[in-house]
């Protein structure tokens, strides 16, 4: 496959689970000749591990809706107003192909600029039980990747594959899907 320079957008992050996806993806979308761009927050996991990589990365702050109480609950709210607002420039910017959303508290505002720019989204769910944000954008999605078994309705017309995307590394290492999903490689 050749996506001939063609931008994709990678988003999610809060932990490794959303992290490492997505920068396996971004490898893929190297390879096949496209042009990565990850989106991330700015917690101290996504400095650490995004600070090694390559590729364009983009850091927006958000907070998750996990948080207990009211006030938590409305801070996440707040800062949810400017985060779509940043993911509005950053997909204008880059003129993405898709987004593909890999979950976590900074899939919601990239999810929401990209309904909002009209920009197709792919959501890659690594949970058995899908998180807020996956829940919300699901009805919005051209295609979802998630585990066999998963507890995740898909909307008539969605594409669903079950599997998880892998880094080349593992891959090379031998490591294979004792699962029966799919290890997916662009």
């Amino acid at each position: 496959m050749n996506l001939n320079g063609q931008k994709i957008v990678l988003a999610g992050g809060g932990t490794g689970g959303h992290l490492y996806p997505a920068i396996a993806l971004a490898d893929a979308v190297d390879r096949a000749a496209g042009t990565p761009v990850l989106v991330s927050g700015n917690r101290p996991i996504e400095q650490r591990v995004l600070g090694a990589i390559d590729y364009t990365v983009e850091q927006i702050g958000s907070r998750g809706f996990a948080t207990s109480g009211v006030f938590g609950r409305v801070l996440a709210i707040l800062s949810l107003v400017p985060a779509v607002v940043r993911s509005l420039g950053i997909i204008g910017r880059n003129r993405p192909v898709i987004v593909i959303l890999t979950g976590g508290y900074i899939a919601l505002p990239v999810g929401i600029a990209a309904i909002l720019r009209g920009v197709p989204i792919a959501l890659i769910e690594p949970n058995a039980i899908p998180g807020r944000a996956t829940r919300i954008l699901l009805r919005f999605c051209c295609a979802v990747v998630a585990p066999q078994g998963a507890r995740i309705r898909i909307p008539e017309g969605t594409t669903l594959i079950h599997g998880a995307p892998v880094r080349q590394d593992i891959i090379d290492a031998g490591a294979g899907s004792k699962s029966g999903d799919q290890i997916l490689i662009l």
